[in-house]
């Protein structure tokens, strides 16, 4: 049996209905997949931006601690260095 020119040409046009009909749910589902993906890239970029900010702020809160710490030292240091003062005075 020899196929025409015709039959091939048929066949192909079959083959491809059945491939498309079969293919047509797998591209639905990852169109579907591809919309998921870009919100979770837009959300995972805005934690990115958010963490961003709140390291800014750590570093803020944390020259803040320090210069805190440090003013205390002096207030405690100074207390002292006036209290010997005062009791070589009241001698």
């Amino acid at each position: 049996m020899t196929w025409t020119n015709e039959d091939l040409k048929a066949l192909s046009d079959l083959l491809d209905e059945k491939l498309d009909k079969r293919l047509d749910p797998m591209g639905k589902k990852l169109d579907k997949i591809e919309s998921r993906l870009d919100r979770l890239e837009t959300d995972v970029a805005a934690v990115k931006k958010g963490l961003a900010e709140i390291r800014s702020e750590q570093i803020k809160m944390d020259r803040r601690i320090s210069d805190i710490y440090n003013l205390t030292l002096d207030i405690w240091g100074q207390g002292v260095e006036n209290r010997a003062w005062f009791e070589r005075m009241t001698k």
